[in-house]
Order: structure tokens, then C-alpha cells, then sequence
């Protein structure tokens, strides 16, 4: 009965396996990081959006990422992608979603950069005011479109906007707004349609004209199964053509917590498709060239939640591997021959009365260069101070007792080296001696 019990157990945590959501590809990621987010509220809190800082233009400028900073990710404990936002730009807040914590609680997700692009849930946080498009003529909806968003929606939201279209003032001509779990759209200020009792989700939401009607449908992004939808007969027609920068505002923080993408269809034509990007604007990545100009949520949701990165490392630490010789080592057996006159120094039979001095010290048993070298550089020592005395430079005086440390080298006593070696501590000395009494 036993083994029973646990090969069901198996077979149906096998099962579960294929489950698990995670798209990214963090194979030849080579650094990782904890992404440690910590609830100080008594409540458990569902569905923030927190940040934690970490600059992006510094993971682009030690080679940590591409200055896309599309090969990184964040997976969670359960090895689920998680939807986040790089700092975008220069900035330093980085934006990750949480959908759900317990009170007075931690969780620690991973951060991985680094390699080949990963193909991570990379998302757009918007602020209060969303992304805007500028009025084009290539970019008037008519009564044939359709835009596309997919990402987190807040059904909760009060106000909050998917779409304005034409917006001059107070004056809408075009509005898609969510409010208490209802999406309304309106024409010219009048409610058309809507749908209700949707909730909070990864959504794809559908809306536009076609055929002289105008409809709405919501989709489950997971499973992309169709959730609701609604269609109303109405051949009004979206002159969105107020020409200013703001003229089309879409996806504003309390309507969609974080999006993925969003794209524009005109009679049929992809205008627009838009993406995070690093950027002040995002390119239009379609032929239409209509460009967004984003607002980036750089703040936390909800003030209990926080978020910090520690312990960025590389993933595999570099090792010094074994290494075998395919040949023998040819070992160097003997002293080479010392080229002739290589050292000539040691020569003492040059200096006046050195055959004198040389048959006392052979007499005495003494080494020459015992007696030679501290006697040479007492004569240099001596004269350095006996010419600073009578001209008081000491400027003068080192360069007569290198002079006579070179003369010395000439002669094979010593290595001339020794006396360029001291001239540049010399002049050193002197160069700081003079400035020092300015």
C-alpha cells in the first residue's frame, strides 16, 4: 500500500513538472544576485510593485550586461519568471512585481545577467502618467482599429486609464478606463460599452472598431482563453488628430501594474508596437514610427514592502585547470659563456698609486675592494661636503661628487651605474630642497 501511495506521489509531482513557468533562458547567464523583498506590515500584500536599487548604467559599463539589458532575469523561489523593469537610462531604481507576500515575511527571488539575451519577463512599470504618443496622421484611428496590451491588469483600479485618445483638456474623444472590475469605453464622452466583474490578472485586453461596430475583449494571458468580450453597432468615428505631443495617452500605474507589450492596427496595418526598452522614448519597433514617451514607476506601492539586492557573484568562479606537457623540457644545464668586458668593474690597478697601495694591502692579507670602495666613496663623500663649504650650494657639490663617482666607473673600480643612480636621487634631493622654501 505504501509503495502505492508513492509512486502516485511521483508520477504526479512528474506530472506538475511541465508546469512550472519559467520562459527565460539563464543558461549562459554569469552572474546572479538575491533579490531579497521583505513585507514589515502585519497583512499579507498582493499584487506591489517594489523597487531596489541597483544602477543599470554600471552592470552596463563592467560588461555585466548588454546596454539593453535584455540578457537579464528574475526568477523567483519556484523558478517563475517574474516581471520586472531595469532602471531605465542612468537611472539606479529597479522595479520588480510581487504578486503576493505574507505579513511580516521575506521572500528572495533571483536576479541573472550576463550571457546572451534571455528572453525574460522584461516589463514596463508605468508612473501616474503613463506613456504618450504625439498626433501623426498615419497614427488617426477612424472606425477600423484595434489595440493590443498585454500585462498585469488592475481590476481594482478607480480611474484608471488603458486608452485616451484625442485628449484636449477635460475632452476625450476616445477612453478606456477601468473602475471597480469594469472596463468602459466611451466616444466623445458617452459610456458605449463595457465589460464588468473582471478580476485582477495577467490579461491581454483587446479594443477598437471593425465594421461599423466597436468592441472590447479580454483575454487570460497564460492560457490566451477569452475571458469576456462585448460588441456594440456604432460607426462613430476616432478623429484623434488634436496635434500636440500628448495627444494619445495610454496605461497609466493604477490601470496596468506592469505591461508587456502594446500595439496600434489602422485599417489592418501594424502602426505601432511598443516594448521596454532602455530609453527615454521607446521606438516604435513597427514601420509605422510612432514612438512613446514613458513615465517609469520608480517607487514602491505599497510602504511595507521593500526590496534589496545582495551577494552579486559570478555564477561559475574561474579555476586553474591541470596542463601536461606533450614534450620533454629542455633544461638549461650549464652557466652560459659571460660575454667579454660585460663586467669590467673590480679594477683597481688604474687608480693613482694603486701599485703601492695594492702591494700593502697584499702584504696584509686585506681584499682590495675591502679597502677600496669605502675609501673611494669617502673621497666622493668628502668632496660633496668640502665644495657645499666653500660655495655653499649643495647643488655644486653633488654634482662633483658624482662626477667623481662616474670618473671612478670610467676607470673599472665600480659599475658606472652606481653614479646615474645617484645623480637622480641627487638632483631629486636638491629639486625638493629648493621648492620646499618657496
Amino acid at each position: 500500500m505504501n509503495k502505492t501511495v508513492w509512486l502516485l506521489f511521483v508520477i504526479a509531482l512528474v506530472a506538475l513538472l511541465p508546469s512550472v513557468a519559467m520562459a527565460s533562458d539563464i543558461t549562459d547567464a554569469t552572474y546572479s544576485a538575491d533579490i531579497v523583498v521583505t513585507n514589515a506590515g502585519a497583512s499579507t500584500a498582493s499584487n506591489v510593485s517594489t523597487v531596489f536599487t541597483l544602477k543599470s548604467q554600471n552592470l552596463i559599463d563592467g560588461l555585466y550586461a548588454d546596454s539593453t539589458l535584455t540578457n537579464t532575469a528574475v526568477i523567483s523561489a519556484l523558478s517563475e519568471d517574474v516581471a520586472y523593469m531595469p532602471a531605465a537610462v542612468a537611472g539606479d531604481q529597479w522595479v520588480v512585481f510581487i504578486s503576493g507576500i505574507s505579513g511580516n515575511a521575506s521572500q528572495t527571488h533571483k536576479l541573472y545577467t550576463g550571457g546572451g539575451d534571455m528572453d525574460a519577463k522584461l516589463a514596463y512599470f508605468p508612473a501616474a502618467g503613463g506613456m504618450t504618443t504625439a498626433y501623426s496622421a498615419s497614427f488617426i484611428m477612424g472606425n477600423n482599429f484595434e489595440i493590443e496590451q498585454r500585462g498585469w491588469l488592475n481590476a481594482d483600479a478607480v480611474g484608471g486609464v488603458l486608452a485616451y485618445l484625442n485628449k484636449t483638456g477635460p475632452s476625450v474623444t476616445y477612453s478606456a478606463i477601468i473602475t471597480t472590475g469594469t472596463i468602459s469605453i466611451s466616444l466623445d464622452g458617452v459610456p458605449t460599452l463595457s465589460l464588468a466583474a473582471l478580476t485582477t490578472g495577467e490579461r491581454v485586453i483587446k479594443y477598437g472598431a471593425s465594421g461599423g461596430s466597436y468592441y472590447l475583449k479580454v483575454y487570460d494571458a497564460s492560457t490566451g482563453t477569452l475571458i469576456d468580450e462585448t460588441t456594440v453597432v456604432n460607426a462613430f468615428s476616432v478623429n484623434n488628430n488634436y496635434n500636440n505631443a500628448a495627444c494619445n495617452t495610454f496605461v497609466t500605474d493604477i490601470a496596468m501594474t506592469w505591461l508587456q507589450y502594446q500595439k496600434v492596427t489602422i485599417s489592418g496595418t501594424l502602426q505601432q508596437h511598443i516594448v521596454w526598452q532602455n530609453a527615454a522614448t521607446f521606438d516604435d519597433l513597427s514601420a509605422g514610427n510612432h514612438d512613446a514617451v514613458p513615465s517609469f514607476r520608480t517607487t514602491t506601492s505599497n510602504a511595507d514592502v521593500t526590496a534589496e539586492l545582495r551577494n552579486f557573484s559570478p555564477i561559475n568562479k574561474s579555476s586553474l585547470g591541470s596542463y601536461t606537457a606533450a614534450d620533454d623540457v629542455n633544461w638549461i644545464g650549464t652557466a652560459p659563456t659571460v660575454p667579454t668586458g660585460m663586467y669590467a668593474e673590480g679594477t683597481y690597478t688604474r687608480l693613482p698609486g694603486a701599485d703601492i697601495v695594492n702591494t700593502i694591502l697584499d702584504a696584509g692579507g686585506i681584499p682590495y675592494m675591502l679597502f677600496w670602495l669605502p675609501a673611494l666613496f669617502a673621497t666622493a663623500i668628502i668632496a660633496l661636503f668640502g665644495v657645499f663649504w666653500l660655495t655653499r650650494s649643495m647643488l655644486v657639490g653633488c654634482v662633483v661628487s658624482i662626477a667623481l663617482l662616474l670618473f671612478y666607473g670610467i676607470l673599472g673600480v665600480i659599475p658606472v651605474w652606481v653614479g646615474i643612480a645617484l645623480a637622480v636621487i641627487a638632483i631629486a634631493i636638491v629639486v625638493k630642497r629648493e621648492t620646499s622654501s618657496l
